[in-house]
């Protein structure tokens, strides 16, 4: 029986999904890339014609924005539910080496749902089941699978440290920890703990040629490309390991009032210093409205026009990482990094 684990979706086949593909060309493609799935002991998947009521149900299962459910949205033509590693990474290599493009999905909150849309022929890597939780209260430190929700990394290391730690980040409990920790994950103890992204202590990537790389094999580039900048140019995030805080909470209703006025009084203060002139953003919060270009192909002066109002100075510095750990731009979204061939090692 077909399970949702290691389930792989081959979903109907949106006119623009593929830029209107002939019959032969979308046979040929998929094709070759359920034959590399098979070597690759990838087995386990059903097509739209064998099952459809349960291919449109995983295939909207993880998507928060039903404005991408519409018929006229481009879709997925594959979708791969790995539940190892070794899964991710063989996902990953069919998919490049038979021209799929690779969305990366955990939570499926993306705002402008880069995640589970898309213009080529693209394969959405959901990490959905990769969601383990290992927490060392000693250490002070845990590791969260790619797929894990906020919700259950919170619950998971509080239940293993008897409600003594947390981490610092957001309060969506359904939101992905992969797309989260990429973008900064800003939460309510971000004052006094910083970013999520500041308490990453390391990772595990799947990088272009699906190599698993930790921090040190990484390198210090990609090491702080991943923690900021956003998901889906660098690789595929499958674990975070970031360090836990101790943390108090208030069960009496009189506190409330006494954090509740100290909070409106921080937002006044902090009021006049938000920006306006010129305009900027935080990228887990994305805005297609500043700019982006089809298929995630734009040069650097283009994607500059929205990068700048996201990154500001360290726009330059994340092309340079990118045209040296992703030259060929295999992943990318429309509002991805770029890579300057002029760069290019």
């Amino acid at each position: 029986m077909v399970t949702l684990a290691t389930f792989v979706i081959v979903a109907l086949l949106n006119p623009y999904s593929l830029l209107k593909a002939s019959p032969s060309m979308a046979s040929t493609l998929e094709s070759g890339l359920l034959d590399c799935f098979g070597k690759n002991r990838l087995t386990n998947y059903t097509t739209i014609n064998s099952r459809p009521q349960i291919c449109y149900k995983l295939l909207n299962f993880s998507l928060q924005n039903l404005r991408f459910t519409e018929p006229s949205v481009p879709m997925p033509y594959v979708i791969v539910l790995p539940s190892s590693n070794i899964q991710v990474q063989h996902a990953v290599v069919c998919s490049r080496q038979h021209g799929w493009l690779i969305h990366a999905r955990c939570g499926g909150h993306s705002y402008e749902g880069f995640s589970s849309t898309g213009d080529s022929p693209f394969v959405i890597i959901d990490q959905m089941n990769l969601n383990k939780v290992e927490v060392d209260v000693a250490e002070g430190t845990a590791w969260i699978g790619g797929g894990t929700t906020l919700a259950e990394a919170y619950y998971h290391i509080a239940n293993a440290s008897k409600d003594r730690y947390g981490f610092s980040a957001g309060t969506c409990p359904t939101v992905g920890s992969g797309g989260h920790i990429s973008g900064g994950g800003f939460g309510h103890m971000s004052r006094k703990f910083r970013l999520v992204a500041d308490n990453i202590l390391d990772a595990l990537v799947v990088n272009v040629v699906g190599l698993l790389l930790n921090r040190t094999t990484m390198g210090d580039g990609m090491f702080w490309a991943i923690r900021g900048s956003g998901g889906g140019s660098w690789g595929m995030v499958v674990a975070w390991k970031l360090s836990i805080q101790y943390i108090i909470n208030w069960r009496t209703q009189d506190d409330d009032y006494k954090y509740l006025n100290w909070i409106k009084s921080f937002y006044e203060y902090m009021e006049p210093y938000v920006s306006k002139s010129p305009r900027e953003a935080y990228v887990n919060y994305l805005d297609i409205d500043l700019g982006a270009a089809r298929n995630g192909t734009a040069s650097v002066e283009t994607a500059r026009e929205w990068g700048i109002m996201y990154f500001k100075d360290n726009f330059d510095r994340l092309v340079r990482v990118k045209s040296h750990i992703d030259p060929h731009n295999v992943f990318r979204y429309p509002q991805s990094i770029p890579v300057n061939t002029k760069q290019v090692l």
